[in-house]
């Protein structure tokens, strides 16, 4: 609470001129990580800020397939379906894994996002990282104090080891999303672009016609596919 935006902003700015083409923008996020960029003037004065979605807006509003995108003369890559651009080493558990498996699996393999399948592979539901955080919001500790006391040994009866019991009590699906938005694995790129825009998804599982989790495709593989990239 005692330090300031500067202490801790990143910097220098990633920032991209007014007068660039889209394209550009779409490279430069792709190259650097970064899913939003400072947009500036030919002063370096700062006119706003163009994020992921805003691309996305625009292509599914001006150009809501993939045949008409190019004929706007952007080269795209080749890809053409979502199974191409998916994902498939997303974490996944069985509807009994304990919080506490869920919680270490996100942690260790710096996931935003585990499924939750049946034994025959079919999708039951998603836990997303805001899933966790309501579980901690009942309780007077932070997924950081949670992490950090892993590191040390605290005794039975603390704070920590009454909050990890009740992690290793609850299950998987008492906490999961079972009201997914999904995505064939044979559908259009184009067809998941307009989905992730006009439902503002940040992910998008991907299932296979007999119902069973093949991946996740996210606004980063989405950017990817939007031009031939590296080429």
């Amino acid at each position: 609470s005692g330090r300031n935006a500067e202490e801790i902003m990143t910097k220098p700015a990633i920032t991209i001129y007014q007068d660039k083409m889209l394209t550009d923008a779409i490279v430069m996020m792709i190259e650097r990580e970064v899913k939003r960029l400072v947009v500036v003037d030919n002063s370096e004065k700062i006119v706003g800020i163009l994020a992921r979605m805003d691309i996305f807006h625009v292509i599914s509003k001006e150009s809501p397939d993939w045949n008409t995108f190019k004929k706007k003369k952007v080269i795209l890559s080749k890809l053409q379906l979502v199974s191409e651009i998916l994902r498939d080493d997303t974490f996944s558990v069985l509807p009994d894994t304990s919080l506490e498996r869920v919680l270490n699996l996100i942690n260790i393999n710096d996931l935003e996002a585990i499924a939750v399948i049946e034994k025959n592979g079919k999708l039951k539901g998603m836990i997303f990282e805001h899933d966790l955080l309501k579980v901690f919001s009942d309780y007077d500790i932070s997924i950081w104090e949670y992490l950090s006391s892993k590191l040390s040994r605290h005794k039975k009866g603390t704070k920590f080891g009454v909050f990890t019991k009740k992690l290793q009590e609850k299950r998987a699906s008492e906490i999961m999303k079972t009201d997914l938005i999904t995505v064939f694995h044979d559908s259009g790129i184009d067809d998941a672009l307009t989905l992730m825009t006009n439902k503002k998804l940040k992910r998008l599982p991907v299932i296979d016609n007999d119902g069973k989790f093949k991946g996740i495709i996210s606004r980063e593989s989405l950017l990817r596919a939007s031009i031939r990239y590296g080429s």
